[in-house]
C-alpha cells in the first residue's frame, strides 16, 4: 500500500522542556514517510541538544540564525517542509499513536486538501491559566465527523462569532502542499499574513476549498501548558507581563489599522478576516462589520468567570469603537455573576472534563498514550456536570 508522505513541523523557542515530549510523540509513529521539521527561533537554551539526542532519521533540524516574529517564523518552516500534507503543532502538543497511519487511511479513501482531527486537549500540570486548573483531558461529548462545508464554518465564524478551532487550520490539521503552494502564488510566495498565523490559515484555507475531512477519531492532542502563547496571553499572570510584550514588540506583522491587541479570540479572527480579504484572499461575504466583531466580542467576555478579562475585553472594545466611529457600543455589555453559571453548565453539555491526576500522566506524551481511550467514554450528563463543577468552581 503506498503511503502519503506527511511533514510534521514543530515551530519552538526555548521551551525545550516541552518540546522534549512533542517530540516523542512523533518519533512513536510506526510511518517511515514522515518528516518532523523541527524549527528553532534562534534558542538560547539547549533546544538543540534536545532535538539530537533523538536518533531517528525522520528528524530535521532547522533554524532561522535570527529571531523571527511568529507569523515569519512559521513561513520560513514552512518553505522547508518536503511533505505532499503539512500539519503544524505546537512544541507543547503531540500526535496520537498511528495517527499518520490514520490520516493516510482517509485520505486513500476521500480525496480532500484537508484532514482535521476532532477537538481532543490536554492542559498541562504547568498550565499558566491557573494552579488548579491543570492536568486535565478535555473533549466534546458529540463530535461532527465526515465531509463538512468549509464555506458554512467560515461563515460561523466570520459573522455569529463562533470558535476558530471549527477551521480547517493548517495548525493540527494536515493541509496538501498543494492547496498551500496555490494560495502562496497569490502573494507572493508567503502564506502566513497576520498576527496569530493559526488563526489566519483556517481563514484562507476555508476561502480556498468547497470541503474538509474531520476523522471520528482523533490523531493529534493539543496541549495548553506554560509555554502557550494562548494561554500567556489571556493569563493575569503579571510575571507572563514581559513574555507577551517580547511577543508582540518581535512580530513584524502588527494588528490591522481598525482593531488593537485585545485579548478575544474574536478579535484575533477579525485581524485574520481583514488581512485575508485585503490580500483578495476572502470573499466580501464573509467580512463582518467592526460592530459584528465588537459585538461578538462582548458576548463572548460575558461568559468569562473572571470580571477582571470581562473588563479587559470591555476597555479593549471600546477604544476599538472609538478609532472606527462605532456609536452606542455600550449596548453590547452586559455582565451577570449568572452567565458564567449558564457557560459552566453549557461545557458540561458540550464537553467532557477528566482530571489525569491519579492516572500517572505529567506531560504530552503520557497523555497521548491513554486519550484515545479516554475518548471513548461518554459520561451522563450528570456525571459530568458534577465533574465541570468541581474543576470550574476550583479555578476561580
Amino acid at each position: 500500500m503506498s503511503t502519503t508522505k506527511f511533514s510534521v513541523i514543530i515551530p519552538t523557542r526555548e521551551r525545550a522542556d516541552t518540546l522534549y515530549w512533542s517530540i516523542k510523540t512523533c518519533i512513536t509513529q510506526d510511518y517511515s514517510n514522515l518528516e518532523i521539521l523541527v524549527s528553532d527561533n534562534y534558542s538560547q537554551d539547549n533546544t538543540r541538544e534536545v532535538v539530537e539526542s533523538f536518533d531517528d532519521s525522520r528528524i530535521r533540524y532547522i533554524n532561522p540564525e535570527k529571531r523571527l516574529g511568529m507569523s515569519n517564523h512559521w513561513d520560513f518552516a514552512l518553505s522547508h517542509a518536503t511533505g505532499d500534507y503539512i500539519m503544524i503543532i505546537g512544541d507543547d502538543d503531540g500526535l496520537l499513536p498511528n495517527a499518520c497511519e490514520q490520516v493516510n487511511t482517509i485520505l486513500k479513501t476521500f480525496k480532500t486538501d484537508v484532514v482535521c482531527s476532532p477537538f481532543l486537549a490536554y492542559i498541562w500540570p504547568t498550565n499558566v491559566a491557573s494552579d488548579n486548573f491543570s492536568n486535565i483531558l478535555t473533549f466534546f461529548r458529540f463530535n461532527e465527523s465526515g465531509l463538512l462545508d468549509a464555506k458554512e464554518n467560515l461563515s460561523k465564524v466570520s459573522l455569529k462569532g463562533y470558535e476558530h478551532s471549527i477551521l480547517p487550520m493548517i495548525y493540527w490539521s494536515f493541509v496538501s502542499s498543494a492547496l498551500i503552494n496555490r494560495i502562496k502564488l497569490k502573494t507572493g510566495g508567503s502564506f502566513f499574513h497576520a498576527v496569530c498565523p493559526d488563526i489566519y490559515s483556517g481563514v484562507i484555507i476555508s476561502n480556498h476549498i468547497t470541503s474538509f475531512y474531520r476523522s471520528k477519531t482523533p490523531f493529534v492532542l493539543p496541549g495548553s501548558s506554560h509555554n502557550s502563547n494562548g494561554a500567556s496571553q489571556s493569563s493575569l499572570d503579571m510575571s507572563k507581563k514581559a513574555e507577551i510584550n517580547k511577543f508582540w514588540a518581535e512580530n513584524t506583522i502588527k494588528m490591522h489599522h481598525k482593531l488593537l491587541d485585545v485579548p478575544s479570540s474574536n478579535i484575533y479572527a477579525a485581524d485574520a478576516l481583514y488581512r485575508a480579504y485585503d490580500l483578495g484572499l476572502l470573499d466580501r461575504q464573509f467580512l463582518p462589520s467592526i460592530s459584528i466583531v465588537l459585538k461578538n466580542a462582548m458576548k463572548s467576555a460575558s461568559y468569562q468567570k473572571s470580571k477582571a478579562v470581562y473588563n479587559r475585553t470591555k476597555v479593549g472594545v471600546i477604544a476599538i469603537a472609538q478609532i472606527n466611529g462605532v456609536p452606542e457600543v455600550e449596548k453590547y455589555m452586559s455582565y451577570s455573576f449568572l452567565k458564567p453559571i449558564i457557560e459552566i453548565i453549557k461545557k458540561a453539555t458540550k464537553k467532557v472534563y477528566i482530571v489525569l491526576d491519579n492516572h500517572k500522566i505529567k506531560n504530552i506524551y503520557d497523555a497521548s498514550l491513554q486519550a484515545a481511550n479516554y475518548f471513548d467514554k461518554k459520561p451522563t450528563f450528570i456525571e459530568n456536570l458534577v465533574s465541570t463543577l468541581k474543576i470550574q468552581l476550583k479555578n476561580k
